[in-house]
């Protein structure tokens, strides 16, 4: 059954409930602290940090703070900027999405009390001891640089980096730390590459300029729930493109695909990815299933935008825009189709994780 809910001065429409069988897979929840200390790419002289406070914060006692550009070693630059700098004693974290869409750092001059909390990464200070400073193969540097790439070369990266993963680390649960890290630089990489394609559809998964925005949201809504970043489909484009024409506000027959849509006065693809991720605070992952349809009944309850937007399965999109009189009507289209066998125990858990 195909439902409408309204925010604002827009209207949403999401993908349908299917009922066809999938495989269901699970990743377990990631350590990434582990891995990111393991990217170390240098650090200060005569100090070395204690262990690494994974999901802690210390509050209070910050004399410097800074934003974080998208990094290859997560919470390490944040780290070395402390071991570096002779006034800092200890730092924290914050992870992108909890102060910003950018993660920010804070550099302290005493050691306040940690107290748990998932937005935040932290350590102190030793520096009784000199810092190592490994030396890595220049190869592994490369690959682990988001920048400079085409889609096909972030790809390229990816699959190697993944190999270097399984090879050091298979078996443990590090190795699934290590693959949510290569995961957000190839989601940085792809993002990154289709921006600097620019003009229209390209072959090998290049993103028009206009599309720049709305594919990377969506992947920066994706890592915050640990899945896979999607690669630009020309093709699903052309097909969200030429519903969109049709301005009938309304979904097409999905045809095996997904499809999100949004429309307003000033719609926008950006505006369309908020409105639909903002429905994560009505999603009850305590009974998920019941949240899930909760919109058949009630349409400010929808979530099912969102559940799209984030379904680990999901590897590709593609979006339209067209205005319709007064309005602007946008249609994204994703691939494999998400809410796929959503009302199967354990499917929604493994296919929206927690952020």
């Amino acid at each position: 059954m195909m439902r409408t809910s309204l925010a604002a001065e827009t209207r949403l429409r999401g993908t349908g409930r299917m009922n066809s069988p999938m495989l269901a897979y699970r990743i377990p929840r990631l350590a990434l602290a582990v891995v990111a200390a393991l990217l170390l790419l240098g650090g200060g002289t005569g100090a070395m940090a204690d262990e690494v406070e994974s999901g802690f914060d210390r509050p209070g006692r910050d004399y410097k703070s800074f934003e974080m550009e998208p990094s290859i070693s997560g919470f390490s630059p944040c780290q070395s900027r402390c071991e570096n700098d002779g006034n800092c004693k200890a730092w924290t974290f914050v992870k992108a999405g909890v102060q910003g869409s950018k993660a920010r750092c804070y550099l302290k001059n005493a050691v306040p009390n940690a107290s748990r909390n998932n937005c935040c990464v932290s350590g102190v200070v030793n520096r009784t001891q000199p810092q190592p400073q490994p030396q890595l193969d220049p190869a592994y540097v490369a690959d682990r640089n988001p920048t400079g790439k085409t889609v096909q070369q972030c790809d390229e990266a990816f699959w190697r980096n993944k190999s270097r993963c399984h090879a050091s680390f298979g078996g443990t649960v590090v190795m699934f730390s290590c693959e949510a890290e290569i995961t957000n630089i190839r989601n940085v990489c792809i993002s990154l590459a289709g921006a600097n394609a620019g003009g229209g559809g390209t072959t090998g998964g290049g993103v028009p300029a206009e599309w720049a925005e709305t594919l990377s949201l969506h992947n920066a809504k994706r890592a915050m729930h640990r899945t896979p970043a999607l690669s630009w489909s020309s093709s699903l484009a052309a097909e969200a493109q030429e519903w969109a024409d049709q301005c009938s506000l309304s979904h097409s027959g999905f045809n095996g695909v997904g499809e999100n849509l949004y429309w307003g006065g000033s719609a926008t693809g950006k505006a369309a990815v908020e409105s639909w991720y903002a429905e994560v605070t009505r999603y009850d992952r305590n009974d998920p299933i019941t949240s899930y349809n909760a919109g058949d009944a009630v349409r400010s309850k929808e979530v099912r935008h969102f559940t799209q937007v984030v379904w680990k399965a999901t590897t590709t999109l593609g979006c339209g825009i067209q205005q319709c009189g007064g309005r602007k009507f946008v249609v994204c289209r994703y691939k494999p189709q998400g809410n796929w066998n959503a009302n199967d125990p354990g499917v929604l858990e493994e296919m929206v994780p927690a952020n």
